[in-house]
């Protein structure tokens, strides 16, 4: 009787405490946390013509006369050349001075000494690459110190290798109208170079 009793009470004080909550525990949700987005990459950007630039070229010259005597000969040419381009967006403008020293012995009657040129072109921007077209003035030396000038036209392609370095490709026509007083000589030139510059 009496541990039927105190069972009883147990039970009453057991249920008692677990309404109360005393024996409830609380279980809470996990939160779930969605990581950041990621950042979009950068697009690239094209380089930038824009901006003054020096270097060398070096390459050949084929020359030859329309006039009596009619010479022809071709040779070494090396120079140098400095200038400024302009980027528009999808062209480019710019100018440039060079000097070109040659070695053209014309039928060993007269050898082309160098040929100076101040360019004007332009060119369709390619983003890291520029194809255009050239023009101007031109002076053109034999070893003798007589002097012509003249004009010339052409065109060529040029690219980025680095942020501060491109490298081209030019193909050009001289033509320079008179050497000498007496029996003066008609030259026409052709020159293929290849071109390195360095942009600041």
């Amino acid at each position: 009787m009496y541990y039927q009793a105190m069972t009883a009470l147990a039970a009453i004080l057991l249920a008692s405490a677990a309404s109360a909550g005393g024996l409830q525990r609380t279980v809470e949700a996990p939160v779930y946390v969605a990581p950041p987005a990621p950042s979009p990459l950068p697009e690239p950007q094209s380089p930038d013509w824009t901006g003054v630039y020096l270097g060398y070229s070096a390459g050949g010259v084929v020359g030859e006369t329309s006039d009596d005597p009619q010479l022809s000969g071709e040779g070494p040419a090396m120079g140098f050349h400095v200038g400024v381009d302009r980027d528009f967006g999808d062209y480019v403008l710019g100018a440039s001075v060079e000097h070109t020293p040659t070695d053209v012995n014309l039928d060993d009657v007269a050898k082309l000494s160098s040929i100076s040129m101040l360019k004007v072109r332009g060119g369709l921007d390619l983003g890291g690459a520029m194809t255009y077209v050239t023009t101007g003035i031109g002076r053109a030396a034999l070893d003798n110190g007589n002097t012509s000038g003249g004009g010339f036209y052409g065109g060529g392609v040029e690219a980025f290798v680095t942020e501060g370095l491109t490298i081209g490709l030019e193909v050009s026509r001289h033509d320079y109208r008179a050497f000498g007083d007496e029996n003066p000589i008609k030259l026409g030139a052709t020159s293929t170079q290849l071109r390195a510059s360095f942009r600041f």
